[in-house]
């Protein structure tokens, strides 16, 4: 290349300039490639971060914690459904749903009655309670939320409270029976009493005598004890008296329908034996499924709720 006539200073601007144009472009793509490679080495871009200013990192600190993190945008998407019934509250999502409260007897401090074998009852009644719970939420017709879902002390206002907070549309009360006479056996279903306890058999083909008797103070609960007592005498040994009613405190709310269902006996070895089983926890609850079914079926034709 012949240089132009120019003076010493200028000859050295013009080929520091001649020199740029030339190596330039050959130098920038090697350089974008390093960087390339940099970026998806393992480990490198924390080495990086490690040796950036302190002020830099500190800056960016402050970036990154004005963005949610993708692990609790995804923990979020992925949770249950359900995940507030599991701690005893109804799920919001799906508020034009009926809700139905299940209050599982005793537990904490008070274990209700024990077995010959040693069976607490508020262990089987939770396990039912839970068993329950899960029958009706796959359904997707329900929403669903339990008095107590562990171990926990409640009393008996709180149960009662709880159910009208929620504003319920049933209550389902579960129980397992005692007696000192350890033939005693069978299941049986309570609705609120104005005065003491009455018991009246259910034989077959009796339920509308006794629908009528019990009718007057609470025709929407009666009609899910007849129901219940229909669906748990094909497969559950029942007492000779399985409809009863009486001045139950869990039962105290007139603005819901509400059950108190007695699982049998675990002072009977028989009933006892039973209740430990899931099995047979299972026939008990798919009965109670059923009932519930045709509670609010009977709420769609336009009759009374309670």
């Amino acid at each position: 290349m012949v240089l132009p006539n120019m003076g010493g200073i200028r000859r050295r601007i013009f080929r520091l300039a001649v020199l740029s144009l030339l190596v330039g472009p050959l130098i920038a793509p090697q350089v974008s490639t390093a960087y390339a490679r940099t970026a998806k080495q393992p480990g490198v871009a924390k080495t990086q971060a490690k040796s950036a200013p302190a002020q830099h990192r500190t800056q960016v600190g402050k970036l990154a914690s004005k963005r949610p993190h993708k692990a609790i945008s995804q923990a979020r998407r992925t949770a249950p459904k359900h995940v507030a019934a599991r701690k005893g509250q109804p799920s919001a999502h799906s508020a034009d749903r009926p809700l139905v409260v299940i209050d599982p007897g005793h537990g904490g401090r008070d274990p209700g009655a024990i077995g010959a074998s040693g069976t607490r009852e508020k262990t089987i009644t939770l396990a039912t309670a839970l068993e329950l719970r899960r029958q009706l939420l796959s359904t997707g017709r329900y929403r669903v939320a339990l008095t107590r879902g562990d171990d926990s002390t409640v009393s008996l206002d709180q149960r009662l409270a709880f159910a009208r907070a929620q504003d319920a549309d049933l209550f389902i009360a579960i129980h397992a029976d005692a007696s000192p006479d350890r033939s005693a056996r069978g299941a049986s279903v309570y609705v609120r009493s104005r005065s003491g306890t009455t018991r009246l058999p259910a034989s077959k083909g009796n339920s509308t005598r006794i629908a009528s008797a019990l009718a007057t103070p609470d025709p929407g609960s009666t009609f899910l004890q007849t129901s219940m007592i229909e669906q748990l005498e094909d497969d559950v040994r029942m007492v000779a008296t399985p409809a009863r009613s009486a001045r139950l405190h869990v039962l105290a709310s007139r603005s819901m329908a509400s059950v108190l269902l007695e699982m049998g006996f675990v002072s009977n070895r028989q009933d006892e034996a039973l209740l430990r089983k899931s099995s047979h926890r299972g026939v008990i609850v798919r009965a109670v499924k059923d009932a519930i079914d045709d509670y609010f079926a009977r709420v769609q034709q336009g009759r009374p709720r309670t």
